[in-house]
């Protein structure tokens, strides 16, 4: 069963509910960003912004003021900087346990302006095994034939 803060358990039960979504861009120096007010979780500052966060469409947008991101969207490539972002509810202080991911994937391309737009991509999968339990890697193979039994059952030890 999960446990949540005492705040965070009185905003869910309510009948409508304030979300908020904290955002850690993962740029050469990490950008951590709040769609509401500045706040501390799991020991990391997110500082609020104007957010526009479309889920649905794959899109992050967030207002430039003073231009205050240009020079981090120009200077640095987007595309495939790490993204996730985390939701949630009621006022903190949060407990560890409180944030649920909605997207955890990558940066696309920006559109800079009086509005940053950034598409948001899921993070390809990777295919493993990288490794296979063969020789050189592993030395200590059980030999072929050797049967192994488990309370889910038996099992033979085969090369392929």
């Amino acid at each position: 069963m999960r446990t949540f803060s005492p705040n965070t358990e009185a905003e869910i039960t309510n009948t409508v509910t304030r979300p908020l979504f904290i955002i850690a861009l993962g740029f050469a120096t990490v950008r951590r960003l709040s769609s509401r007010e500045d706040v501390v979780y799991d020991g990391n500052t997110y500082l609020s912004e104007t957010v526009d966060l479309r889920l649905n469409s794959n899109l992050l947008r967030f207002y430039n003021e003073g231009l205050s991101f240009s020079s981090v969207f120009l200077s640095e490539k987007t595309a495939g900087i790490s993204c996730t972002i985390w939701q949630l509810y009621g006022d903190a202080p949060f407990s560890a346990g409180d944030a649920d991911i909605v997207f955890d994937g990558e940066l696309g391309a920006a559109t800079v302006g009086e509005w940053i737009g950034v598409a948001l991509r899921k993070t390809p999968s990777i295919l493993v095994p990288r490794l296979y339990a063969s020789e050189p890697t592993l030395n200590h193979i059980p030999p072929d034939g050797l049967e192994i039994a488990t309370p889910y059952g038996l099992y033979k030890m085969e090369r392929n």
